[in-house]
């Protein structure tokens, strides 16, 4: 069996469930904690997409940060790669 990287696994596994098109569904605006375990990432990894301007969040104060749907959902759309290549 040869070697799969994490994320051709996770590419194969999404072909396979038919799931690589399908659309995350968040109806209300979410917090930093509550999308990184939506995700199931780290809220630095959040942070780090917000302070390098490729995810959107409303910062409400310097330590109340939401993220809107369709926000969440245009940066997912923007990280999806094209038959299951690692970009």
């Amino acid at each position: 069996m040869s070697y799969l990287s994490k994320a051709e696994r996770r590419a194969r596994l999404l072909s396979e469930s038919g799931l690589e098109k399908a659309r995350v569904e968040i109806s209300r605006p979410m917090s930093k904690t509550e999308l990184a375990a939506f995700l199931d990432v780290s809220e630095r990894f959040l942070e780090m997409e917000v302070k390098e301007g490729r995810l959107r969040g409303i910062k409400l104060s310097n330590r109340a940060l939401r993220f809107l749907p369709k926000d969440v959902q245009a940066w997912l759309d923007s990280k999806q790669t094209i038959g299951g290549a690692a970009s």
